[in-house]
């Protein structure tokens, strides 16, 4: 038997390698800009001018996670922005975010972060309150609001579970 291979390997070592850098770039960019809208696999495909099939395989290979759940992610991280910048809805805030509805937004906020996103709110706007409090007592520092608050971990508080 002849171990030749004349087209196949090239074609499945590019998939197992994923998306070029300017490719992964531009789908990165397309996303992020139009993250309220219909994102379909065949439009972000025909960006890189690839064949959705091979688009997704590659897509996985250099992001680690399918299109979709790459998006959703994107979708509720955007909404947890919101959520603790805003007075908005959640409704509007799952419109504003691309989700069909405010039923859709809150099982993916649920799968993703464990709790409703009104729970998700509470909580968070209640150590957000609570951390204000104890930075305003504390003498030579100025209260700047949620977003300026970072921990130890270099993250907004926000984006912590909870108390650090």
């Amino acid at each position: 038997m002849d171990n030749r291979s004349y087209g196949s390997r090239r074609r499945r070592v590019a998939a197992v390698n994923g998306l070029a850098p300017r490719h992964a770039r531009i789908v990165k960019t397309h996303v992020n800009t139009h993250l309220d809208g219909n994102l379909r696999i065949k439009e972000l495909a025909r960006l890189v001018q690839l064949s959705p099939f091979h688009f997704s395989r590659a897509f996985r290979a250099s992001f680690g996670h399918s299109p979709h759940a790459y998006v959703t992610r994107l979708r509720v991280e955007h909404a947890q922005g919101l959520i603790l910048t805003t007075n908005l809805t959640l409704g509007q805030i799952a419109l504003d975010c691309g989700f069909a509805d405010q039923a859709h937004f809150t099982k993916q906020f649920r799968r993703s972060c464990g709790e409703s996103p009104g729970e998700w709110r509470r909580t968070r706007w209640a150590y957000r309150e609570s951390t204000k409090r104890i930075v305003a007592r504390r003498p030579g520092r100025v209260n700047t609001g949620a977003a300026s608050i970072v921990h130890e971990t270099g993250e907004p508080s926000w984006f912590q579970s909870g108390p650090p």
